[in-house]
């Protein structure tokens, strides 16, 4: 069957990451395996300044902490969740009825094999970086990490469809997979998991 009916057709998740005024880059788990990723982040209202006077103290809980997989030996800034991780990058999905948690979460259920991963950006230099995949982690030992170079799928189309495909990845997403990737600042990149 063609490529493109197939794209048309099958299970597919889609995300965008928009990084706006991004400072440093920053590594995101797109996926972080089993890890706690629960964090709490407090907003403090304060009425006056003399004398120090707080009107209320939010607290909201979030899934973007990335302290257990650093400890882990998975060096991340972030993991991935939906809207504003750090000022300057948003995550957000499209064309779906789940969140970004809610696919993180269903995943972790129910593992399912990634059979084509599509990544556009509207910055060519995306292309040249990686994304380093940690299958199989546990709590029993370290795994060795492995690299998929976006540049061993270059094509002469890349430039002008401003994506790359990645075909027969056959990566299994499921609770053991972490995975890992950079953003730099006002780079817009979405993927495609076609499953």
């Amino acid at each position: 069957m063609n490529a493109n009916i197939v794209s048309a057709l099958g299970d597919k998740f889609i995300f965008t990451a928009t990084g706006t005024g991004l400072g440093a880059t920053t590594t995101v788990a797109l996926f972080s395996g089993n890890y706690n990723t629960m964090g709490i982040s407090n907003a403090v209202t304060q009425l006056s300044t003399s004398p120090f006077t707080v009107s209320a103290v939010t607290s909201t809980i979030t899934y973007k902490s990335a302290t257990a997989l650093t400890a882990a030996g998975m060096s991340a800034d972030y993991a991935m969740d939906d809207g504003e991780l750090v000022s300057g990058l948003t995550f957000a999905a499209n064309n779906s009825n789940f969140t970004i948690r809610e696919f993180k979460n269903w995943i972790r259920q129910n593992s399912v094999i990634l059979k084509t991963l599509i990544i556009a950006a509207n910055n060519t230099d995306v292309y040249s970086q990686q994304i380093t995949v940690y299958e199989g982690t546990n709590p029993f030992g370290k795994v060795r990490p492995a690299y998929i170079n976006l540049n061993q799928f270059f094509s002469t189309g890349q430039y002008q469809d401003d994506k790359i495909i990645i075909e027969n990845i056959n990566l299994e997403l499921n609770d053991q997979l972490v995975m890992l990737f950079d953003f730099k600042a006002s780079r817009t990149i979405t993927f495609t998991l076609m499953f």
